[in-house]
């Protein structure tokens, strides 16, 4: 009765559930059209990413206009320095991949 029960034991975990996290997007570069803007001036930042993702788009400062793999990034008179854009992309599976970019504001 032993042995039946070690049996159907291994039976189970062979009907495990498929791994569904498979990540369904490849993160390849954060690009931008300028490293450097003066204040008032916007560069557009692209994610290029290969497969299905949606795209948040965070900053340190300035302003993001728009969505979705390319966005406007613009700088005003309060934003002298260096700043960071963030981009998270994540899949229906919940994966999700971050990179960043500096752009620096004269």
């Amino acid at each position: 009765m032993l042995t039946f029960f070690v049996s159907s034991s291994c039976k189970k975990e062979d009907k495990q559930p498929k791994n569904t996290t498979t990540k369904l997007f490849t993160f390849n570069s954060l690009e931008s059209e300028h490293n450097e803007i003066n204040q008032g001036n916007v560069t557009r930042i692209t994610a290029k990413v290969t497969g299905e993702a949606t795209y948040e788009w965070t900053c340190s400062s300035g302003d993001l206009f728009g969505s979705g793999n390319s966005i406007l990034f613009g700088a005003g008179s309060c934003c002298k320095g260096d700043h960071y854009i963030y981009c998270n992309v994540k899949d229906k599976n919940n994966n999700s991949e971050s990179k960043s970019i500096l752009i620096k504001v004269n």
